[in-house]
């Protein structure tokens, strides 16, 4: 069949199947932006390229459209893989069609009535093998979505993303010149000092070759494919900043990736000196620690799934180096290879605590490439990172209307119990309870709390939580310098607390169409006071919280326990961390 029939075929296939989707509760979706990424951006001839193309921000994606054109004089196609969540190559739901002239042509569909891909989405990848000769070849992509809102136009969000690959059959620049690994791209890894453990790597990156990757694209992407045991990265602060701070870097290495937004170098109030290096570090936990860590995680009924990695950040200048471990409300990525073979349906990216020797929640997605599976892990902060799987059970849930919820969330090691037995899904969350809970769903660190508020000291079990969501912003005293942690905090109190933690993310919910009428749609409406109302109508909008009883908000009413874990979840997926 003609490229052009076929396409005609699947958009109508789409359009069917966006109004078979119907029955999904969705509003107008907000356009997905494409992204293009290039595992290599320098390649030897013969090196290979993975080009991958994935959609950032989609709400209820149900198919898309795409033409990825590439510089057929330099570069071939090796072959190309459709995501999982798209189907597979060949099915009913999705063809790929290369054309001549260097153009692969995709188009895929989600059948049925099942909801949509949210949130970062990969799409397909395609393998690029560099032919011989030298120069720049260039990969362009340009493509559309459709949503379930089948009263949008069938393909929203064109975009068209470009990169470039550079081709050379000379030695990749940075760490002496030295040959760089396979499939060309990235950095080479230089031995560290005599004495160091095998698997090693330590790069010092020169500025050419940061201007030379910043030509290429906005990722300067360095590449070490030996270490395995621990690696360092050093690159000079001044090439890093530029003046726009736009981009980020990365490092990839078998031991795991680090994904660093160059925004954040400013946020860093250290290294302004000429010499001032950025350094980005990852070492695999020692024995004696991985030991004591699945230990731990056996006692609590977990087990580790990856070995720990500890992932630092450093600014070194005028011969001193400062530590960077906390990243504000940026939410960094760092990915973690696992064993090959199904994922556990429990799986979950965590983080150490080694303060206290516990585990905590991270924000976690798995990904296939092949035989592959990656887990990407985000959390504003460094630590020691693994992936963990535990199923959690409590005895008084049993028969509760929020048993899933409950059991969902402390699996992920976010809700604890009143026991280690027993959840209390009936019993008042006190506002001390809450903050912890919002502490361990939004993965951030203890911080001191006692110089803030004069009712909690150092000393006192709660301190340490809400230390951390008052410095983040999400809970705020009262006028008389109080925090009140053994009050019972109301659903008004609630729904504020959960409008800051999506503006904290930077998930908040859409603006409220222009009415004339209330904002407020529930009987109660009156009662909320003015500085809960804005709040109450963002939650109630994205269906964080509702009605309580017919159509009351009920604000001045207490929360449970078992109500507080149905809220958390409900923000947990609305800013796609679960």
């Amino acid at each position: 069949m003609a490229i052009r029939n076929m396409l005609i075929s699947f958009c109508l296939l789409l359009a069917t199947a966006t109004v078979a989707s119907g029955s999904v509760e969705a509003a107008a979706a907000e356009p997905a932006r494409f992204t293009l990424g290039v595992s290599a951006e320098r390649l030897t001839p013969g090196g290979t390229a993975t080009v991958t193309v994935g959609v950032q921000g989609g709400k209820d994606v149900q198919g898309f459209n795409a033409s990825l054109a590439y510089d057929a004089d330099r570069l071939e196609v090796v072959d190309a893989t459709l995501r999982s969540e798209f189907g597979t190559i060949g099915s009913d739901a999705s063809f790929m069609q290369y054309e001549t002239g260097g153009e692969l042509r995709v188009v895929a569909v989600r059948l049925g009535t099942s909801e949509g891909a949210s949130g970062d989405v990969p799409l397909f990848t395609v393998r690029l093998k560099a032919k011989s000769g030298s120069g720049e070849a260039r990969v362009r992509l340009t493509a559309g979505a459709s949503y379930s809102d089948s009263d949008s136009s069938l393909f929203q969000s064109d975009a068209e993303v470009g990169r470039t690959i550079t081709i050379a059959s000379g030695p990749a620049p940075g760490a002496g010149g030295a040959p760089g690994g396979p499939g060309g791209g990235g950095l080479p890894p230089a031995p560290l000092a005599a004495g160091g453990k095998d698997a090693a790597a330590s790069v010092k990156v020169d500025k050419a070759w940061i201007a030379e990757q910043r030509k290429a694209g906005e990722t300067i992407m360095v590449r070490i494919p030996e270490a395995e045991s621990r690696l360092e990265v050093r690159l000079p602060m001044e090439a890093l900043s530029n003046g726009t701070n736009r981009g980020n870097v990365s490092v990839v290495s078998p031991l795991g990736a680090y994904r660093l937004p160059l925004t954040l170098l400013s946020t860093f109030g250290v290294g302004t000196g000429a010499d001032a290096e950025l350094i980005l570090s990852m070492e695999a936990v020692e024995s004696d620690k991985d030991r004591s860590m699945r230990a731990t995680a056996e006692g609590i009924g977990a087990s580790l799934l990856t070995g720990g990695v500890h992932f630092q950040v450093a600014v070194a200048s005028g011969g001193v180096t400062t530590p960077v471990a906390d990243f504000g409300n940026e939410y960094v990525e760092r990915s973690l290879p696992l064993p090959a073979g199904e994922i556990d349906a429990n799986a979950v990216g965590v983080w150490y605590d080694e303060t206290t020797a516990s585990y905590r929640f991270v924000p976690t997605r798995f990904a296939r490439e092949g035989d592959s599976m990656t887990a990407t892990l985000r959390r504003p902060g460094n630590s020691v990172y693994a992936v963990a799987s535990m199923s959690k059970s409590f005895e008084d849930v049993t028969n509760h209307w929020a048993k899933a919820d409950v059991e969902l969330l402390a699996s992920k090691f976010i809700l604890k119990g009143m026991s280690d037995t027993t959840f209390a899904p009936e019993a008042s969350v006190t506002r001390a309870q809450f903050a912890a809970m919002l502490m361990q769903a939004l993965s951030l660190s203890e911080a001191p709390a006692h110089a803030t508020f004069g009712d909690v000291r150092s000393g006192d079990w709660h301190a340490g939580a809400v230390g951390a969501a008052a410095k983040a912003g999400l809970i705020a005293g009262y006028a008389d310098g109080t925090y009140r942690p053994d009050k019972t905090i109301t659903r008004q109190e609630m729904a504020v607390i959960m409008s800051r933690a999506l503006a904290f993310v930077g998930k908040p919910t859409p603006e409220p169409e222009p009415t004339s009428g209330p904002i407020l749609r529930y009987a109660d409406a009156a009662s909320i006071p003015d500085w809960a109302s804005g709040a109450v109508e963002e939650v109630s909008s994205a269906g964080i919280m509702g009605a309580v009883a017919t159509d009351r908000f009920g604000g001045e009413q207490s929360t449970t326990r078992a109500q507080a874990a149905v809220v958390l979840k409900r923000m947990l997926q609305w800013v796609d961390f679960i």
